[in-house]
């Protein structure tokens, strides 16, 4: 960056390490984003609600409590890492070079038979053990299609 007060802005609340594109964007941001956001952040959260009501209408074995201040989702996918054998799976491969959690197995089972990638919840550190997050932050037709296939992929299995 050649603008010392930019610099120095960017330096004082961010990583000064950005691309030209990054920081213009950010500048952007910041000055021009408002409106933007204002619209954002109520979008976001329909798709918390999207997600919350049709879990409970038509996935109930799968858990979820709607979060604030994120566009990511938590789904609690306990039940289904017992119904496929995840925890057994993950302790046949702890004495492995590649030793995976009950999550890191419910991701692949995920990916091959729902199509869908979510991040295992052991990522993030305890507690989020039996936990998938999702991004909510697309559209309703996204959202859906991924809930939509992971509906199909566990009625197989039921």
């Amino acid at each position: 960056c050649t603008d010392p007060v930019l610099a120095a802005r960017i330096k004082r609340n961010h990583r000064i390490s950005q691309n030209s594109l990054g920081m213009i964007a950010n500048e952007a941001a910041y000055s021009d984003g408002a409106d933007w956001l204002d619209q954002l952040l109520p979008y976001i959260d329909s798709n918390h609600t999207l997600v919350e009501n049709y879990l409970s209408e038509k996935l109930p074995s799968v858990g979820y409590t709607k979060a604030q201040g994120t566009y990511f989702g938590w789904l609690d996918f306990s039940n289904l890492i017992n119904t496929i054998g995840a925890e057994k799976e993950a302790i046949l491969t702890q004495k492995s070079d590649d030793p995976k959690t009950p999550t890191q197995i419910l991701e692949k089972w995920l990916v091959m038979n729902a199509k869908v990638q979510l991040n295992a919840g052991t990522s993030y550190g305890k507690g989020s053990e039996t936990f998938m997050r999702m991004n909510l932050g697309t559209s309703k037709a996204n959202i859906t299609h991924a809930l939509d296939n992971i509906t199909q992929a566990i009625t197989k299995i039921s």
